[in-house]
């Protein structure tokens, strides 16, 4: 953050700066939701000046959009863990949030082919999970596909802590924990598959795998949840017969040791340390299932 307040505004006059400056703000943005700190000012008030500077290459405003979305939340956070909104206002102002992020993840892959992706099949591996892979163009859609992932988890999870204190009816309540858990659960496979693109065999920049890290770590949250017991399981998995469930909860348990195994490599391969510390977090399951809002 010192780094970027000291260059000030004039790494906006090229599209280097603008580029480094978007990841570097990606990474504190997520930091902020982590650790429940209030944001910069330049992450909210160099936004204009950004998107001025570049009018003739429109690729890039995604990130500026989410990163909006993103400052939407954690103001909303902060009010919610300071009592200033209520649970069930609290619910719709992150339902609307949630509804912007959808609307992004759709506009998103139109407005350039360049933050569309395939799924690409691979032979085993143990850098990619159950044989698939999120295949982009290039940096830095990778990136921020997963910061999206991320910070819309974030946003699910603290919705369902909301709902666990304001009364929902039978039917409805059902209906929006299969919505939630199914969104859930999509999101976590596919930052599973785009982890590859970051912090593969081939990848050993500290950036990218720095936006994989947190990511990472979420998925593991959700993966979690399906470790804990009949209340960690989703509506359909409590519907399954015994050994379909025991196929469920070994697939899951299968999936958060590969996660695991992402943070060793990282630590170890690719030089980023601390990812050992957050996946430390994850060998005391009830620890890191109770950390995160």
């Amino acid at each position: 953050m010192t780094l970027i307040s000291l260059r000030g505004r004039s790494q906006l006059k090229s599209a280097v700066g603008r580029s480094l400056y978007r990841e570097v703000r990606a990474e504190i943005i997520i930091h902020c939701l982590w650790s429940q700190s209030e944001p910069p000012e330049f992450c909210s008030t160099w936004t204009t000046e950004l998107q001025a500077a570049c009018l003739d290459d429109t690729f890039a405003l995604p990130a500026d959009e989410l990163n909006e979305i993103c400052l939407d939340y954690l103001l909303l956070w902060r009010r919610l863990k300071s009592d200033k909104v209520g649970p069930a206002d609290g619910i719709c102002a992150i339902d609307e949030l949630d509804n912007r992020m959808a609307v992004w993840a759709l506009s998103t892959p139109r407005s350039n082919k360049r933050w569309q992706h395939y799924d690409l099949q691979v032979d085993r591996s143990v850098h990619i999970w159950n044989g698939t892979v999120h295949a982009h163009s290039g940096m830095p859609a990778p990136g921020l596909w997963n910061s999206y992932r991320a910070s819309r988890l974030m946003m699910l999870l603290t919705r369902e802590k909301l709902r666990q204190v304001v009364e929902v009816p039978l039917v409805k309540g059902l209906k929006q924990q299969f919505d939630v858990q199914d969104m859930k659960y999509d999101v976590k496979d596919s930052i599973c598959a785009c982890v590859a693109v970051e912090v593969g065999p081939a990848t050993s920049v500290c950036s990218s795998a720095y936006s994989s890290v947190w990511a990472l770590f979420f998925a593991a949250q959700c993966a979690l949840e399906r470790t804990v017991g009949q209340a960690g399981m989703s509506p359909v998995e409590n519907l399954q017969l015994p050994h379909q469930q025991d196929m469920s909860m070994f697939k899951t348990k299968t999936q958060l040791d590969w996660i695991r195994g992402r943070f060793i490599f990282v630590a170890s391969d690719v030089g980023l340390r601390w990812a050992s510390v957050v996946g430390a977090l994850l060998r005391d399951e009830g620890h890191a299932h109770s950390i995160l809002p």
